[in-house]
């Protein structure tokens, strides 16, 4: 972090190294799953059994097998990073970019038990989607006027939510939220025949894997022997030669459920997906923005773009901007803050330890976070008492957010700077927000806006935001 919580990451790099041996003890982990999925491996060379007999696949009942996986998604709740690849073919198509369907990270959160009712909440690049008995309801963010709302008849299930979004492609909702084992796995590959399965050896664990068949595509899905939760699986087209969507799991923290509602407040009701547009004029992810005049707090000018491209290195830079007003409530400074900082330690305990084969599959570390607080003032509203107060409040907010994250550091300063160009900044990128977490590349291009509510346990989602966005980084995609 800036000004710096250098010694914070000193810290976590520390605790990262007297892991390092036990990561090399373990050579098949989430993180080389996705190195994986990058260097164009097969699940047959990710599942390989060890030559000793042991360790050789062992047939089991399929039936059995999906009650093991269906079970871990039906106890409270669960939360997977899905890193998704998806090989470019006509039959892979849906109303996200085509850069996002051909390479994205997704966030998916379910809670499936006898109580509370069934849940769901997604986050797909700017979309956030919340699933309840009675309903279903979507935003995006950069449209702060409209929302998507669609009825449902009782209890949420795969087969109501693909009639309204189609563009689904999660096993995880059709595990936790799926009534019987004919209903459509997704609205792509549709109803499965499960043919086979087994449990195999990945390095010091076992996995369990299903196979089966539906009329239009072969599907695979492998999940820990464990704890039953799902670390892959692969669609594949029937008779469409190199076409496939293969999705790496990662389990994270599932939160509070009852954080996961979305309010659309004032939001003008729309019925399509296709309605949820972006406000005219508002730059979204993949434009590129101009270096923000900024200042330090002792008034000198100060560049994010110049700040950035000096600490780039065997890591890319990449900046977490929290924007706030004055107007803007402290839960949600608050939350912004400590959501960046735990993206921030936990990019860094990653590019300490990487796994094996991480490390020679091509992929890019993971990219070293700078966190800058940006006080937003109306142009030609400097008030230098004011501007002081605003310091003061940053610095006590920045004292506890790394006290509860790293409880174990000396706390040290997170920089703040100010711009008296603060509206129209956050009238390009979060028009009527009073907060927003803005995450760019060391180029200054626009990799994605979160717009805090201050709400309990927010921290956690940001983060996982935040992580998803750099995970979908370390893989270069050129545009079309």
């Amino acid at each position: 972090m800036l000004g710096s919580l250098d010694g914070v990451r000193r810290l976590a790099c520390g605790v990262a190294r007297m892991v390092i041996a036990m990561v090399i003890a373990i050579p098949v982990s989430l993180g080389l799953l996705v190195a994986l999925v990058v260097a164009g491996s097969t699940s047959a060379t990710l599942l390989a059994a060890p030559q000793n007999g042991a360790n050789h696949p062992k047939a089991l009942d399929a039936s059995e097998v999906l009650a093991r996986i269906s079970a871990a998604y039906r106890d409270g709740v669960c939360a997977d990073r899905v890193s998704m690849v998806a090989t470019p073919s006509p039959v892979i198509e849906g109303p996200l970019p085509a850069r996002a369907i051909r390479r994205a990270v997704a966030i998916v959160r379910t809670s499936r038990s006898a109580t509370p009712p069934p849940m769901a909440r997604l986050e797909l690049g700017d979309l956030r989607i919340f699933v309840q008995p009675g309903s279903i309801v979507a935003v995006r963010q950069g449209d702060r006027e409209h929302a998507a709302r669609f009825e449902i008849d009782g209890d949420p299930t795969p087969t109501k939510l693909s009639q309204h979004l189609p563009m689904l492609a999660f096993p995880q909702l059709w595990l936790a939220l799926g009534q019987d084992t004919g209903e459509a796995l997704t609205s792509l590959t549709g109803a499965v025949t499960w043919e086979s399965a087994e449990s195999v050896a990945a390095g010091s664990r076992r996995l369990l894997v299903v196979r089966g068949k539906s009329q239009t595509h072969r599907v695979m899905l492998s999940a820990l022997a464990a704890t039953g939760r799902l670390e892959s699986f692969e669609f594949t087209p029937i008779g469409i030669p190199g076409a496939q969507i293969v999705g790496r799991c990662a389990p994270i923290a599932g939160g509070d459920a009852s954080a996961w509602a979305i309010d659309i407040g004032t939001r003008a009701v729309v019925t399509t997906m296709s309605d949820l547009r972006a406000t005219p004029g508002v730059l979204e992810p993949g434009a590129t923005i101009v270096d923000p005049p900024l200042q330090s707090m002792d008034l000198r000018a100060w560049s994010l773009v110049g700040e950035l491209k000096s600490r780039s290195g065997q890591r890319p830079a990449m900046g977490a901007m929290i924007l706030f007003t004055r107007e803007a409530s402290a839960a949600a400074i608050d939350a912004a803050l400590q959501g960046v900082v735990r993206a921030e330690v936990a990019l860094d305990l990653e590019a300490a330890a990487p796994t094996l084969l991480e490390a020679g599959a091509g992929l890019t570390p993971p990219p070293l976070l700078l966190t800058l607080g940006v006080a937003c003032l109306a142009r030609g509203g400097f008030d230098a008492a004011a501007l002081a107060g605003i310091g003061e409040a940053w610095r006590e907010s920045a004292r506890g957010v790394v006290a509860r994250v790293l409880p174990q550091a000396t706390p040290e300063p997170v920089m703040l700077t100010w711009t008296g160009a603060g509206h129209e900044l956050l009238g390009r990128l979060a028009p009527g927000a009073a907060c927003a977490v803005v995450v760019v590349s060391e180029d200054l291009r626009l990799l994605g806006v979160i717009e805090p509510e201050g709400n309990p346990g927010e921290d956690a989602l940001i983060a996982d935001q935040i992580r998803a966005i750099a995970g979908e980084l370390r893989w270069p995609v050129t545009p079309e």
